[in-house]
């Protein structure tokens, strides 16, 4: 959580996801839908923090699909809080989240080169 100068406080909670999972080509269409997937995880973010809210505390779920599409609406309550320490917070804020998601896809590729070896060893 962070507290604001003004007393605000914001519950960010981020998440990295995939629109090519079989789960959100099939009940979102991640595949024909820019953000899809991603709105999907910001709506699950909204209720999982909803009771915790009060007229002081908002979420802001920050979510970038692996394909490096980000969730857009909550970019300007980070931008106006990074840029009270950060040079260029969005910049810096779009490299990191790069990173993470380079993470993930190698993570997503040596699962499935393992997955693909048993079943070769199978065979």
């Amino acid at each position: 959580m962070i507290v604001q100068p003004t007393g605000e406080r914001m519950w960010i909670d981020f998440a990295v996801c995939n629109p090519a999972a079989p789960t959100y080509r099939r009940e979102n269409h991640s595949a024909s839908v820019p953000l899809g997937a991603a709105r999907r995880i910001a709506a699950q973010k909204y209720d999982l923090y909803r009771p915790y809210l009060d007229q002081h505390t908002r979420t802001v779920p920050f979510v970038m699909e692996a394909t490096g599409r980000i969730y857009w609406e909550p970019i300007e309550g980070l931008k106006t809080l990074l840029c009270r320490t950060m040079k260029d917070p969005m910049r810096d804020l779009h490299a990191r989240c790069n990173v993470i998601i380079q993470r993930c896809n190698a993570q997503m590729a040596a699962h499935l080169r393992a997955k693909m070896a048993k079943r070769v060893a199978v065979t």
